[in-house]
């Protein structure tokens, strides 16, 4: 690499390389680590291959990767939370079969560099993001034979992270859905790879950034899928209600944007408009105001009512920000009743959907979220 332009994380807004921990490859961390190749960067960290060489010659290799935060991450107070989180999601109930659809830390360390501390966190490797795995796939769009397994088991993960650890994940999105390696000698080649064409660095005085490398084509079906990225995620109760801004603009349940108190269920919404998305390759809402250039929460609104038609009362007497959307006779629903309303809609073409989803049939009068869950989760 040369010196001219910028490279991988230097690309990144707002890049200062002093929070950045310098990684050499060959490195081994906390006495256990050592590093292999480069996975991956971003604005909070950079992710990287490693095997555990703590292991005996008899046992077989463990491969893990190591997520080294920035400095300045590390010292803010929602890392040591979302550690706290993942330790609480990994001894809820480890019974659960929810759990196996959920990415929690295996363990974690700090590493002191020149500048300051970064914090370490090791995870199971993982082949790439739902939405990187779309992205290979024609229109975008994912087949009927990948979809419903992964609904069955992203709905098994949520039952476990709402009712097993009374968290509420607040920013599903394929971003933060990962997919497993589909076959275990895809990292050994990787390594075999990286030892025989080494990772082209960019040298500096006091670090290398390394070009980072990925695990290749696909040879077959991914591996399992973990919900992943718990920063903003929130520990809850039954009954409490949160009002604080959530989810990404156009994955925001109605009860976030009208600031009406949310809870578990901005999950199921999060859900339903992401399905739809990756059925169709397409986004569900558009709420982009052409004349401010920007994501517009009255447009969004509007395209919901659009598709659900007239809804109840309830929410809106609930919404902090009810008024500046809405005159006192109009109306707005909850995100439930919203996502099974849009999902049965006959005059949209929903009801195709929702016969896909749960395996055909007229439905149930009583459209409510806990029979469609039921019905989903045992597909």
């Amino acid at each position: 690499m040369t010196f001219t332009e910028p490279v991988e994380e230097e690309t990144l807004p707002r890049y200062h390389p002093e929070n950045y921990y310098p990684v050499s490859i060959g490195q081994v961390f906390h006495e256990r680590y050592k590093v292999l190749a480069k996975l991956g960067f971003g604005g909070s960290s950079t992710t990287w291959l490693a095997q555990d060489v703590t292991r005996w010659r008899f046992q077989k290799n463990r491969f893990v990767t190591l997520k080294i935060l920035t400095r300045d991450v590390t010292d803010n107070h929602s890392t040591s939370s979302e550690l706290a989180l993942s330790t609480q999601i990994a001894k809820a109930n480890p019974t659960h079969e929810g759990l196996r659809y959920i990415r929690t830390v295996l363990d974690s360390f700090e590493a002191q560099s020149q500048f300051g501390v970064h914090l370490c966190l090791v995870y199971v490797p993982m082949r790439e993001t739902l939405s990187t795995f779309a992205r290979r796939l024609q229109n975008g769009c994912l087949p009927g034979n990948l979809l419903k397994p992964l609904l069955k088991f992203l709905l098994t993960a949520l039952d476990y992270l709402h009712t097993q650890c009374h968290i509420i994940h607040t920013d599903l999105k394929p971003d933060n859905i990962l997919l497993g390696i589909e076959d275990e000698e895809i990292i050994n080649e990787l390594i075999k790879e990286e030892q025989r064409h080494p990772s082209p660095a960019k040298v500096y005085d006091d670090r290398r950034i390394y070009a980072h490398r990925n695990f290749g084509d696909l040879r077959g079906p991914p591996g399992r899928p973990k919900i992943a990225d718990f920063g903003l995620a929130v520990r809850s109760s039954f009954d409490g209600t949160f009002n604080h801004p959530i989810q990404p603009d156009l994955l925001q349940a109605p009860e976030v944007i009208l600031r009406a108190g949310w809870s578990y269920s901005a999950d199921i919404w999060n859900l339903g408009v992401m399905i739809w998305d990756l059925l169709e390759g397409r986004s569900l809402f558009q709420a982009f105001d052409p004349d401010t250039d920007s994501y517009a929460p009255d447009i969004h609104l509007n395209e919901m009512i659009s598709f659900l038609g007239p809804p109840p009362k309830q929410l809106l007497v609930r919404g902090e920000s009810t008024a500046q959307f809405f005159t006192p006779e109009e109306t707005v629903t909850s995100s439930t009743c919203f996502f099974i309303a849009f999902l049965m809609r006959p005059r949209n073409g929903y009801t195709e959907i929702v016969r896909f989803l749960i395996g055909g049939g007229k439905g149930n009068d009583d459209y409510s979220a806990e029979y469609y869950w039921e019905r989903i989760i045992l597909l």
